[in-house]
C-alpha cells in the first residue's frame, strides 16, 4: 500500500478471456487470463501512516482504523489493508474476507463520525438538499429534532440491482 503504482511485468500462460463478472455480492471483476511469471520491477514508497499502523503490533485494529481515517486515508485503501491482514494485535492478524473488511471499516469509521455529528448544534429549521452522482440520485432532509438518520435505497427499473423489470424496487430500510 503505497504512495502510487509501480511498474510490473507480466508473462501471460494463456491469451485474456474477455469477460467482465457482475454481481451484487463482489467487486466487478474484469478480463481474467493465468500468470506465468509476474516481476516487480521498482520499489513501493509506503505511506508513512500505514507503515507505522503496519509496524504497530500492539495496537488494535478498530484504533489502526480510526487512526488511518483520521489521517485522511483513503476509505478504499483502509478496506484493502484490512482485508489483507495488516492490521490488529500480531497475534490476531488474518487474511479478511473483502465483504467483512468493507463492513468492518465502514462500521467503525460511521461510528467515529456519528459521535462527532452528535455533538452538532440542532439545526432548528428543516433543510432538504438533492443532488445526482453517477447517475444515482440522493436526497437528504434535515430535520429539527434529536439526532437520527434512515436511509432508504430504491432502484428503478432497468437499473443492475432491480432485475425484475419492476418500475421501482425499494432496498430495506437501514
Amino acid at each position: 500500500m503505497g504512495r502510487k503504482a509501480i511498474d510490473v511485468e507480466v508473462e501471460l500462460e494463456k491469451n485474456i478471456i474477455p469477460r467482465i463478472t457482475l454481481n451484487e455480492r463482489s467487486a466487478p471483476h474484469g478480463p481474467i487470463a493465468p500468470i506465468k511469471k509476474l516481476v516487480i520491477t521498482e520499489n513501493q514508497s509506503p505511506i508513512n501512516s500505514i507503515e507505522k499502523i503496519y509496524y504497530d503490533t500492539d495496537l488494535l485494529a478498530t484504533d489502526a482504523v480510526e487512526y488511518l481515517g483520521k489521517e485522511k486515508i483513503d476509505v478504499s485503501t483502509i478496506i484493502r489493508i484490512f482485508s489483507a491482514g495488516m492490521l490488529g494485535k500480531e497475534k490476531n492478524r488474518r487474511l479478511v474476507p473483502t465483504r467483512w473488511s468493507i463492513t468492518a471499516t465502514d462500521d467503525i469509521l460511521s461510528k467515529q463520525k456519528v459521535d462527532s455529528v452528535k455533538k452538532f448544534q440542532e439545526l432548528g429549521e428543516y433543510r432538504i438538499f438533492t443532488n445526482t452522482f453517477f447517475g444515482n440520485r440522493f436526497v437528504i432532509i434535515f430535520v429539527p429534532d434529536a439526532w437520527a438518520f434512515e436511509m432508504i435505497e430504491t432502484w428503478f427499473r432497468g437499473a443492475f440491482m432491480n432485475p425484475s423489470g419492476k418500475d421501482i424496487v425499494n432496498f430495506p430500510a437501514i
